[in-house]
């Protein structure tokens, strides 16, 4: 089994505070899916909480995979973890960390996927996931930070 580590690190001109506010309320979700990956929600818990359960829509090389997630940790203004509960990995982590830094915050994503076994696996990793998680992260990151930065979108 191969595990994927990645960790994408932006800064926010804004409080933990309002990141935070922004992050947990699952409304927001929606505007933080990129347009470069067909993507939707299916499901959204009423309340960010641990033991909440969100379900995705994505559409991979032409083929629809769902997958759901289950907040598993959280700490006020500085952890978010999901983890998934079923989908296309043997299993994979997101976890958010919300650090004050400067006169604002850093925000560090940090994904980690273990490939199903097999050659095909590292293989498609290789030439194709590896390359759409970082676009998928590296968009997510620029899209809290446009809308917490924003008056249309804060929180």
């Amino acid at each position: 089994m191969q595990v994927i580590r990645k960790q994408y690190k932006i800064y926010i001109d804004r409080s933990p505070a309002e990141i935070w506010r922004f992050l947990i309320d699952p409304n927001n979700q929606r505007l933080l899916l990129p347009s470069s990956l067909p993507a939707d929600y299916l499901e959204l818990p009423l309340v960010m909480e641990i033991g909440a359960i969100f379900r995705m829509r994505i559409r991979f090389l032409g083929v629809q995979r769902e997958l759901g997630g289950a907040v598993t940790a959280m700490e006020p203004e500085s952890l978010l973890e999901c983890r998934q509960v079923d989908g296309p990995f043997d299993s994979s982590m997101y976890r958010c960390k919300i650090a004050p830094f400067q006169a604002g915050t850093l925000i560090t994503d940090q994904i980690e996927y273990c490939l199903k076994s097999g050659i095909g696996s590292r293989l498609w990793n290789r030439l194709w996931l590896e390359e759409h998680v970082d676009r998928l992260f590296l968009d997510r990151q620029q899209a809290v930070k446009r809308c917490v930065e924003s008056v249309e979108c804060a929180a």
